[in-house]
């Protein structure tokens, strides 16, 4: 499986139940930063992960590299997308006119 086949990407947030990832203590809430290789051990499929910790505030903490089981990625509301604003391309002019920007119309 390719990174790009993976249901989290940088800049995700994750949540996840201790149960979730490797030697868990606790809820943790992930600000991605690095997504590495799947690996399989005893039948379950891991995801190497590094990003900031979320705070009880919000703000990003400390880093964290994290083995999360892939199939907890894939839960509705395990990971929250920010929205992406991308610029819009600039307007073409048609095929074979050449129409000059600086000229009324």
């Amino acid at each position: 499986m390719s990174n790009s086949d993976l249901p989290v990407e940088v800049g995700d947030v994750i949540k996840m139940s201790e149960t979730d990832y490797r030697y868990g203590i606790s809820a943790l809430r992930l600000r991605v930063q690095h997504v590495g290789d799947v690996s399989i051990e005893d039948g379950i499929r891991w995801v190497q992960l590094i990003g900031a910790q979320i705070n009880f505030d919000g703000r990003d903490g400390v880093t964290r590299h994290v083995q999360a089981r892939l199939v907890a990625l894939l839960r509705p509301g395990a990971v929250i997308r920010p929205v992406r604003h991308h610029r819009p391309a600039p307007p073409t002019h048609p095929a074979g006119s050449h129409a000059d920007p600086d000229r009324p119309v």
